[in-house]
């Protein structure tokens, strides 16, 4: 990236921190759009994926929140991938010894998958997991709290089957 581009997303950022810091609540949604121009450019910028899930959740934005977790994990993952290939295909000997290495340490699976898991990618997974469950936890009163109105409504309406099987017995 060059040095204009990197001045120009430092200044963003600090602006967004700026609108966020404020107390003025209509500040957030700017500060939002500030941080997704950022990810737009350099979805690896850790600091304006981590602002960005904050600011979602403090805006009650679930979907929005969820959408950036899984792309800031997806990207990450990429990106790890990409590098550890290249780095393999230009390292092939160091590449095959450090696997020899690894395996012998317990360091990866049965399948030579390491078992260690990048501590970033660790926090957005376990922030992921956490944000699903209050969504399905969510889902689940409202139908709880919907099933009680109509049981509610149905209490309160007269039966029509009623007023006929009087009439009858008059």
């Amino acid at each position: 990236m060059s040095t204009r581009k990197q001045i120009n997303e430092r200044l963003t950022y600090q602006e967004a921190r700026a609108l966020e810091s404020t107390k003025d609540l209509n500040d957030l949604p700017k500060a939002a759009l500030l941080y997704e121009k950022i990810l737009k450019t350099h979805p690896l910028h850790v600091d304006a994926n981590n602002r960005l899930m904050v600011l979602y959740r403090k805006l009650g934005e679930s979907t929005k929140e969820l959408k950036t977790i899984k792309n800031a994990i997806k990207s990450y993952q990429e990106n790890i991938e990409k590098d550890k290939r290249e780095w393999v295909k230009q390292n092939k000997v160091k590449a095959a010894a450090s696997a020899k290495l690894a395996e012998v340490m317990g360091l990866t699976d049965p399948k030579g998958k390491p078992i260690y898991e990048n501590e970033i990618l660790t926090s957005w997974k376990t922030r992921l997991t956490l944000l699903q469950t209050r969504i399905n936890k969510n889902k689940t009163t409202k139908a709880k709290i919907a099933e009680k109105q109509i049981a509610k409504r149905k209490r309160k309406t007269p039966s029509k089957a009623l007023p006929s099987a009087r009439a009858s017995h008059k």
